[in-house]
């Protein structure tokens, strides 16, 4: 996903990949995954309609 980074804590997909390598199974791991937690955050968001209103809160420290 190009909206994140590649870090230690978050592993994103590989930008190219060749037909039937492991990191081609990965990417599709990786979006079926990625499927299933934008399904039940809209699950959540479907029952739980605060969710969807922006969060207000003040940052007291870094």
């Amino acid at each position: 996903d190009s909206g994140y980074p590649q870090e230690l804590h978050l592993h994103t997909p590989y930008s190219t990949v060749s037909t039937g390598s492991a990191e081609e199974q990965y990417n599709a791991a990786h979006s079926r995954g990625r499927c299933v937690v934008e399904r039940c955050n809209g699950v959540l968001k479907n029952r739980f309609r605060c969710l969807l209103k922006q969060a207000l809160y003040a940052r007291s420290c870094l």
